[in-house]
């Protein structure tokens, strides 16, 4: 989340940036050795089994509803054997198309 906002994180001091950066990364490869991935699921449908709804927002596009339209956080996913298991859901929003004709 420190580095979400682009305009704040590049007027970081680039040592500190640098030190974040670093452990992020050595962070992603623990996840990775672990069988541990990252689950953006952006354009994807709503499956309240994988996904956690923060909210749902009206959407012109009939295509859209249902449809994840914005991630807040993105969910961990853990590979075990055949099977792959959610450690934690994705928070989204959820595109709704309501027909005003």
């Amino acid at each position: 989340m420190a580095m979400g906002n682009q305009e704040a994180w590049n007027n970081v001091d680039e040592v500190w940036r640098k030190g974040v950066e670093s452990i992020y990364s050595q962070l992603e490869q623990i996840l990775t050795a672990h069988h541990v991935s990252k689950v953006d699921p952006l354009g994807e449908a709503f499956d309240p089994t994988l996904h956690d709804a923060m909210s749902n927002q009206p959407v012109t596009d009939e295509a859209q509803h249902h449809t994840i339209i914005q991630v807040i956080q993105p969910g961990y996913s853990m590979k075990v054997g055949d099977t792959t298991d959610v450690i934690r859901p994705a928070r989204v929003i959820v595109g709704e198309f309501t027909n005003t004709d």
